[in-house]
């Protein structure tokens, strides 16, 4: 279904796209990377082929019988692979239970051929035509999930995944009921969406959002990633449902909050038990940091509050001004420059800022250098910092409480953060504990 050359490439350990060059099938020949490229319905004898005309110096120097010999070996370990690969495609989606084999997947692929794209949003729209009004009348707000991946497969086309597909719905079933799901791994597979304009376009009518990421590796190839290091902002996707949220309480809707879920995000961290819904635990696994834990400090890790992003450069921010209350401040983990900052009094920006505003009014700060070995410069930065009211608190984990795991340690400072702030937390062993 995907063409002998992806799937080659694929078993050989790395994932090669339609128009982009194959260079792991030769080397798994011979070691010698040879330039191939070709669409996905590039034959595998084809691609042979090639490879025996034009193929490497050490591949030309074999002899028929050992060129065969390899390549057979190769055919060999291929058709593992793509009955592994072919189980995986075929295989029902999580939570499904219809799975189909060669046959009937490709009997079933072919009940669609000849339609266009237009004939499917044309079928989709007379769908919400029929249901949408029932929503309305028993107040449920429907949000369609854009098509996963967002690309047309198989010869299929698609209809959810690009802002002018989602007008096209939307004018047709003009109704604030016919919504959005926004799923930014599914939206973020195509370069052309820019995720945050979307959200401003479509705000009200997102009823629910799949807050995961993928990071694109040219083509049409893609793979789930981390929230902080894929392709899309996410970051800026958050700010952008922070200020619809903000519209929507502006405007006195009812549905002011809108669902979030890290989807894939719990289960890459190995958090399995709890998917985690409040915009805390969205920006804890934003930040790569586990939820499992979330219970252990003494506020209620329900509804913890409300969580604001500033620029690093909005000296108009609230936290700017000695005048806003807060409790303390943490800058962790501190680079040399901001430390040298802190301790000269030499804000250039409203970290540094926010700092100052905490030594001069004479509330908890705490730096958690990140430097290391230390010059003369940083200590000295260190000592002024500490006479001017900050807490130095190096990033060096203790190793009597039992440490297992990065985590453990990671812990460690986080608690011993919590205690010079006052909040009681249970995150480790503590000296003497049984």
């Amino acid at each position: 279904s995907m063409g002998v050359l992806e799937l080659a490439s694929y078993a050989a350990g790395k994932w090669v796209g339609p128009g982009k060059s194959a260079t792991t099938i030769l080397s798994a020949i011979d070691g010698e990377p040879v330039a191939l490229s070709g669409g996905s319905d590039l034959s595998f004898e084809a691609m042979l082929t090639h490879a025996r005309k034009s193929g490497g110096p050490a591949l030309r120097a074999m002899t028929f019988h050992d060129r065969a010999r390899k390549l057979k070996e190769l055919a060999s370990y291929l058709d593992a692979r793509k009955e592994a690969l072919e189980a995986v495609v075929l295989a029902p989606l999580p939570g499904g239970t219809i799975g189909y084999n060669r046959e009937q997947f490709a009997n079933t692929i072919a009940e669609y051929q000849g339609m266009t794209e237009d004939d499917y949003r044309g079928s989709m729209i007379e769908f919400l035509k029929e249901v949408v009004p029932v929503a309305e009348e028993v107040g449920v707000r429907l949000c369609v999930h854009p098509d996963d991946p967002p690309i047309n497969l198989f010869g299929l086309k698609r209809v959810v995944g690009t802002a002018e597909q989602l007008r096209a719905l939307f004018d047709a079933v003009p109704s604030n009921n016919n919504g959005l799901t926004f799923c930014v791994g599914s939206l973020g597979v195509r370069e052309e969406n820019d995720l945050p304009a979307l959200i401003r376009e479509f705000g009200p009518r997102i009823h629910f959002t799949h807050l995961r990421n993928v990071k694109r590796e040219g083509g049409l190839s893609f793979h789930e990633a981390e929230h902080l290091l894929g392709s899309s902002d996410m970051v800026g996707v958050l700010k952008a449902l922070l200020d619809e949220e903000a519209e929507r309480k502006h405007q006195g809707r009812t549905d002011v909050d809108i669902p979030m879920r890290t989807d894939h995000g719990h289960l890459m961290l190995d958090d399995i038990d709890s998917a985690g819904d409040s915009k805390i635990r969205i920006l804890q696994a934003s930040a790569g940091i586990g939820t499992a834990d979330s219970d252990v400090l003494s506020v209620n890790a329900g509804r913890i509050g409300e969580l604001h992003y500033h620029h690093y450069q909005d000296f108009r921010a609230p936290i700017a001004s000695g005048s806003f209350l807060t409790q303390g401040m943490v800058v962790c983990t501190c680079s040399g420059t901001t430390l040298s900052a802190i301790a000269q009094g030499a804000a250039r920006n409203l970290i540094q800022r926010a700092a100052e505003v905490h030594l001069k009014e004479r509330r908890p700060l705490i730096v958690v250098p990140r430097e290391t070995p230390l010059s003369v410069t940083h200590i000295d930065n260190m000592r002024l910092a500490t006479k001017a009211g900050a807490i130095i608190m190096p990033a060096s984990p203790g190793w009597y409480h039992g440490a297992t795991s990065i985590r453990d340690l990671v812990d460690f400072m986080v608690s011993r953060i919590c205690d010079h702030l006052g909040i009681e937390n249970c995150l480790m062993k503590r000296w003497g504990e049984k």
